[in-house]
């Protein structure tokens, strides 16, 4: 694999990462819910608006990514280990 590849490939699974975690908070924001205010269990819907936070941070981190990677080919050293 390329270095573009492994950080693609990151991002993409960063992304994966965060849609589920999303849903395991939306899941449990309605169980909580559905105890203490049955009524209420709806605002667990309103969990998912965290997903364009959630792509926005991972978009500015792989674009950070990708400009140390086209910086590091341009002086021959491409180190992507870690941000």
């Amino acid at each position: 694999m390329t270095p573009l590849d492994i950080v693609n490939t990151r991002i993409e699974i960063y992304r994966n990462l965060a849609i589920a975690a999303i849903g395991l908070a939306s899941v449990a924001v309605a169980a909580i819910a559905a105890v203490v205010a049955p009524r209420a269990a709806g605002i667990a819907g309103y969990v998912y608006f965290l997903i364009g936070f959630g792509e926005w941070g991972i978009g500015e981190y792989g674009g950070r990514m990708r400009k140390k990677l086209l910086a590091s080919a341009s002086t021959g050293t491409a180190n992507i280990s870690r941000a």
